[in-house]
């Protein structure tokens, strides 16, 4: 069993390295605030969580803990009477950064978007995933190397229109470009970049066709 002294000497050593803030509850006849702040030790940092309510929206921010080498930023929620906000960041090592995954859905659509792991030359972009009553957007990014770009590759479709769009691999001299396809009741687009050498240069080739008129254009090597 502890005994009071040994409790109150346990307080004060927390104390001495540790901080705590308020928690705050508000409320009033449209609205309810609670704020709490979890521990911070000498090295960490941690921010406030707030959860914000009225007559039409809900909103939840948490902070997870800071090591030394490492940042973690607010995770939100928010949902009111259409939609629902969910945002999480993970871990970040001494080389590494992660960003924030969101996810968003309201009565015509949902949103999801994550980032993979970042190695010391390696950079990785969100991949997004967008859909309501009438589209579905997919994007991912894929591994960057040292001399290597790599772009998203979008994927979009509605009731009318397909696009897609996609990236491929750059190295040290080259380039690529997107390659885009559009189609909706009238009109056809399609975009593609060949490999540019180091001396060469190639630009978009576009197909269009609507009700009327159809134009094809290439550019060679």
């Amino acid at each position: 069993m502890f005994t009071s002294a040994s409790l109150i000497h346990a307080k004060l050593c927390y104390r001495s390295i540790q901080e705590s803030y308020k928690s705050h509850r508000y409320k009033n006849s449209t609205s309810l605030t609670v704020t709490r702040i979890l521990q911070v030790s000498p090295l960490q940092e941690f921010y406030k969580s707030h959860r914000y309510k009225n007559s039409t929206n809900l909103t939840v921010t948490r902070i997870l803990q800071i090591s030394p080498l490492q940042e973690f930023y607010k995770s939100h929620r928010y949902k009111n009477s259409t939609s629902l906000i969910v945002t999480r960041i993970l871990q970040i090592s001494p080389l590494q950064e992660f960003y924030k995954s969101h996810r968003y859905k309201n009565s015509t659509n949902l949103t999801v978007t994550r980032i993979l792991q970042v190695s010391p030359l390696q950079e990785f972009y969100k991949s997004h995933r967008y859909k309501n009553s009438t589209s579905l957007t997919v994007t991912r990014i894929l591994q960057v190397s040292p001399l290597q770009e790599f772009y998203k590759s979008h994927r979009y479709k509605n009731s009318t229109s397909l696009t897609v769009t996609r990236i491929l691999q750059v190295s040290p001299l080259q380039e690529f470009y997107k390659s885009h396809r559009y189609k909706n009741s009238t009109s056809l687009t399609v975009t593609r970049i060949l490999q540019v050498s180091p001396l060469q240069e190639f630009y978009k080739s576009h197909r269009y066709k609507n009700s009327t008129s159809l134009t094809v254009t290439r550019i060679l090597q």
